[in-house]
């Protein structure tokens, strides 16, 4: 084997010497450095956007909350599926959204059925 490597005058041999083990780890190095930078690259350009779609369903959730509670408590549906939405972006972002939304629709529901009594009672049937 010494004599393959070295040569039979202990010498290194060009021709085998780029395919050592130390020049082929160095070419991986490379490749993965130049896959890496790329990758970042684009997951950057990817969280600009992530970050704006972050801030519209968080606007839109509260909007929808503030209707739950004002008008209908359907508007909660709406409200909770942009709260899952952000959560699949940013974890954990989302459920104060969805716990509003369900809190909100169900206050609206108890005070619709106690305005419903109240005019049967004042109606008198």
């Amino acid at each position: 084997m010494d004599e393959e490597f070295y040569g039979k005058e202990n010498e290194v041999d060009v021709i085998n010497e780029d395919k050592s083990h130390v020049a082929f780890d160095k070419n991986k190095v490379d490749e993965n450095l130049s896959v890496a930078r790329n990758d970042i690259h684009e997951s950057y350009n990817g969280t600009i956007s992530i970050r704006e779609n972050a801030k519209l369903y968080v606007i839109l959730g509260w909007i929808s909350a503030a209707l739950t509670f004002f008008i209908s408590p359907l508007f909660a549906v709406a409200g909770i599926t942009f709260g899952i939405l952000l959560n699949k972006q940013i974890k954990g972002s989302g459920n104060t959204l969805i716990i509003a939304n369900v809190v909100l629709g169900l206050m609206n529901l108890v005070l619709g059925i106690i305005y419903v009594i109240l005019a049967e009672r004042m109606v008198g049937y």
